[in-house]
C-alpha cells in the first residue's frame, strides 16, 4: 500500500470510532443497510425435490415395477435397491405394480407420491418404502407412515413383462 492509502485510513479511523462508540452508547450496534434486497430462504426455491422409491420386499418376491408422471415407461426396481430421482417442484403420480405370476395375482397401488400444496409442502425430499402389507412415506428416512394397501390393478394397467 502507498503512503498515502495508509495517511487515508489513519484519517478515517477516528470516524469510525466515534459512530461505532454513538451505536453502542445507543444500546445497540449499526443495522445492516436496507438498500440491499433480501434473499428469500425459502426451501422450496430452488424448485426442485428428491423422490426416492425404496424396494423393502423380500429378496425372494417376485418384480416391482412403477409407471408415474415422472417415469412414462415401467421401470423395475429389484428387491433391496432404490429408485431416486432429482424431479420438478410439482405434484408426482406413481402406480406401483408387483407380482403376477405364481402364488398369486398382480397387486398395484396407485396414489399422489409428491404434493407440493399439500401435506408436502415446504419438504424437498420425500421418500417411499414398498413393504409386503403396502407402501410407507418418510421424509426423513427414519419415522414412516403407511399411506396405502396393495389392492388389485386397475382395468387399464401396464401389461407387466413377465406376463404372456
Amino acid at each position: 500500500m502507498s503512503t498515502f492509502t495508509y495517511s487515508a485510513l489513519f484519517l478515517l479511523l477516528p470516524f469510525f470510532l466515534t459512530i461505532t462508540t454513538l451505536a453502542n452508547r445507543l444500546g445497540g450496534t449499526i443495522p445492516p443497510p436496507t438498500s440491499f434486497p433480501s434473499i428469500p430462504q425459502h426451501p422450496n426455491s430452488i424448485n426442485i425435490l428428491l423422490l426416492d422409491i425404496i424396494n423393502d420386499l423380500p429378496k425372494d418376491a417376485l418384480s416391482l415395477y412403477i409407471v408415474g408422471s415422472f417415469q412414462a415407461t415401467e421401470y423395475e426396481i429389484e428387491p433391496g435397491d432404490e429408485y431416486a430421482r432429482v424431479l420438478k417442484y410439482t405434484d408426482q403420480e406413481c402406480e406401483f405394480l408387483y407380482g403376477g405370476s405364481n402364488p398369486g395375482p398382480i397387486k398395484s397401488a396407485s396414489l399422489i407420491v409428491f404434493d407440493p400444496n399439500g401435506a408436502d409442502k415446504g419438504h424437498i425430499k420425500v421418500f417411499w418404502s414398498v413393504r409386503m402389507d403396502g407402501l410407507y412415506k418418510s421424509w426423513d428416512k427414519i419415522n414412516w407412515v403407511k399411506k396405502a394397501d396393495w389392492g388389485p390393478p386397475p382395468a387399464k394397467t401396464v401389461r407387466m413383462i413377465d406376463e404372456p
